[in-house]
C-alpha cells in the first residue's frame, strides 16, 4: 500500500508543473529557466485570470468539500477546471513554485472584516526567488494584487499593474497589507512577520486545518453564499449568488464602470459558470441556490475590500 502511495505521489510531483502551465495556458518555454520574479509576475497574473477564485463545493458542485490534500486539489483545478479558495489556490500554487525552484513559506493571516480578530483564516505565501529576494504572493483572494509584492518595502507603495495601490506596513512582529481604496489606506490582512520568516520548512499545510474547518462551518459566509471571481489588468468578474457583476478599469476608481445582471435559476447560473468562468457545467450539475438566495444580499459587502 505504502509503494503504491509513493508510486502516485511520484506521478503527481512529476506531472504538477506541465499540468499547471497548461491549466494558466503559458508555454514554459516562453519563461525563464529560473526562478526569477519575472517569472514570478507572469504566474500570478495568469493564475488570477484563467484559475477562480471560488465556493462552490459548499453549494452542491460537484467532489466534495475543499481539502488539504494537494493531489485531489490538483485534480480539481487542474485537471477538472474548477477553482477554489485560498487553502487550495495558495497551497497548490506553492506546490507548484516549489517544483519551479522557488523556496517558499506557508504563513497564516487574518483578514480584515470590521477589524482584526485573532483567527486566522488565510494563507498567504512569501516566496524566495533566484535573486535571493523576498515577495509576497497571494492568488486565493478575491481580488488580490495582480503581480507579487516586495517584502523588504515596508511602508512604501507598490502599485501593480492594473493600478492598485498596496503597502506593507510592519508594526513590531505584525504585518499589516493595505489597499488605497475610497480615498484611504485600508487594511485587508495581518500576519506574523516571525511566521513568514520560517522558511520552507516552517509552516505546512496541517497547520491550516483548523481554519479549513472554520471555512466548512454551516456559519462560515462560505456557506452562506456562493461568491466566484476572475481578475485581468481590465475587469473584475464577480458571481454573488446568482448576482452577476463585471467591473471595468477598477483603478482608480473615478473610471470605474460596472455592470450588473441578475441571473435566473441553476441552469442560467451554471452556464454563466461555464461561459464566463470556465466551470465545466459536469462540474455544477448539483448546484444549489437555496443558501445563497436566502442569505442577506450584504452579507459579502464587508469582503470586498478583501474576499478570502
Amino acid at each position: 500500500m505504502l509503494l503504491l502511495q509513493l508510486v502516485v505521489w511520484s506521478l503527481y510531483t512529476m506531472s504538477l508543473s506541465n499540468r499547471y502551465y497548461k491549466r494558466l495556458q503559458l508555454n514554459s518555454e516562453a519563461l525563464d529557466a529560473e526562478a526569477t520574479i519575472a517569472k514570478l509576475q507572469r504566474i500570478t497574473e495568469a493564475h488570477l485570470r484563467r484559475i477562480p477564485f471560488e465556493n462552490l463545493a459548499q453549494h452542491g458542485a460537484s467532489g466534495g468539500p475543499a481539502t488539504l490534500d494537494m493531489e485531489k486539489t490538483a485534480n480539481k483545478i487542474l485537471d477538472r477546471y474548477r477553482g477554489g479558495f485560498c487553502f487550495e489556490l495558495n497551497g497548490l500554487v506553492a506546490s507548484f513554485l516549489d517544483e519551479l525552484g522557488y523556496t517558499v513559506t506557508r504563513v497564516p493571516s487574518v483578514v480584515y472584516k470590521e477589524n482584526f480578530d485573532d483567527i486566522a483564516t488565510h494563507m498567504i505565501l512569501i516566496v524566495k526567488a533566484v535573486d535571493n529576494q523576498l515577495y509576497f504572493v497571494d492568488v486565493g483572494f478575491g481580488e488580490p494584487a495582480l503581480h507579487p509584492l516586495r517584502y523588504d518595502q515596508f511602508d512604501i507603495v507598490q502599485e501593480t499593474p492594473e493600478g492598485m495601490q498596496n503597502k506593507l506596513v510592519r508594526d513590531g512582529d505584525a504585518v499589516i497589507l493595505y489597499w488605497y481604496k475610497s480615498e484611504q489606506w485600508l487594511p485587508r490582512l495581518k500576519w506574523s512577520y516571525k511566521d513568514s520568516m520560517l522558511g520552507a520548512d516552517g509552516n505546512d499545510l496541517s497547520a491550516f486545518s483548523k481554519a479549513l474547518a472554520l471555512v466548512h462551518d454551516k456559519s462560515s459566509i462560505f456557506s452562506q453564499k456562493i461568491v466566484v471571481t476572475l481578475l485581468t489588468r481590465d475587469e473584475k468578474l464577480t458571481l454573488a449568488g446568482n448576482r452577476l457583476k463585471t467591473t471595468f478599469k477598477r483603478f482608480p476608481e473615478d473610471k470605474v464602470t460596472l455592470s450588473v445582471r441578475n441571473l435566473g435559476d441553476e441552469k442560467d447560473t451554471r452556464e454563466i459558470l461555464q461561459d464566463r468562468f470556465g466551470i465545466p457545467l459536469s462540474e455544477t450539475e448539483g448546484l444549489d441556490l437555496r443558501r445563497s438566495l436566502a442569505a442577506k444580499p450584504e452579507i459579502w459587502a464587508h469582503m470586498y475590500r478583501a474576499i478570502c
